[in-house]
């Protein structure tokens, strides 16, 4: 068994994200010992054609790296477990046998959030390429920040051979993000003058696109949670006011540790 690991930090959010970048890799590490393998690459994929970073260069950075970096560590380690996951994640002890039992089953770990709404975080361009009609798509949204797959496993291989695909096709990478980082962007013919689009989600995007097209499996992160993130924290102050210090569940698979540039909308997007 062949398990792995791949982060990237590259393009103008290198510097910001490095600290951040290495202090997961050494955690994630602490956590997975020699049992599983680790790929963390700093600067652009080996894989990555030059328009990537000449296009981002114009239209803001667009998680395209990620892809390609997934390549770079297939190319290097050939895993039969592949897991994605942002410089700010940290997995936990129930982590890797957790992912095992969901890859082994489905082929693919693409977590959904909710049913639908990503639909109005997608830009005119995304739609005008795919060709859909933005009102009579409800796209789940996904998290972006942690996914898997096995190559061995027919639906894991076709996912990743379908996200190969769609990476080069930069239109639905490219385009402003929007809120809540951005929120000039909304209004403006780079995203929509329909203000109901209130930003664009790039690989989100896409991941959520190509379940609807070719119809791969979805985890519900909120019935069966894998990955907790800064919303469940939020929550917890909402309804536990006062606190000095929220905590993720002891249980939790993987947690996500922004840095205070993300909080702040200092990321280059």
């Amino acid at each position: 068994m062949s398990f792995c690991l791949v982060s990237n930090i590259c393009g103008k959010n290198q510097n910001l994200y490095s600290d951040r970048f290495r202090e997961s890799h050494q955690h994630n590490k602490s956590v997975g010992g020699d049992s599983i393998e680790y790929f963390y690459q700093e600067g652009y994929p080996k894989t990555q054609p030059p328009e990537v970073a000449t296009r981002e260069e114009k239209e803001g950075f667009c998680y395209a790296s990620k892809v390609y970096s997934l390549l770079d560590c297939i190319a290097e380690k050939n895993p039969e477990y592949i897991i994605w996951l942002d410089a700010s994640v940290k997995i936990h002890h129930t982590f890797v046998n957790k992912t095992i039992d969901i890859l082994d089953r489905h082929g693919t770990m693409l977590l959904k959030e909710y049913d639908a709404g990503l639909e109005w975080l997608s830009s005119d361009r995304f739609f005008n390429t795919v060709g859909l009609k933005r009102e009579d798509t409800k796209m789940p949204g996904l998290v972006g920040t942690l996914y898997g797959f096995k190559i061995s496993h027919p639906e894991g291989n076709r996912f990743f051979e379908k996200l190969k695909e769609y990476a080069t096709k930069l239109d639905l990478w490219l385009g402003p993000c929007g809120i809540p980082w951005r929120p000039n962007d909304v209004g403006t013919p780079a995203l929509s003058l329909d203000s109901r689009v209130k930003g664009h989600r790039h690989d989100q995007s896409v991941m959520s696109y190509l379940h609807l097209k070719y119809g791969f499996h979805l985890h519900d992160n909120k019935k069966d949670p894998m990955f907790y993130n800064q919303q469940y924290i939020q929550d917890l102050s909402i309804s536990n006011p006062g606190q000095d210090v929220y905590y993720y569940p002891v249980e939790a698979p993987a947690t996500h540790h922004p840095t205070s540039a993300h909080l702040s909308g200092g990321i280059s997007r």
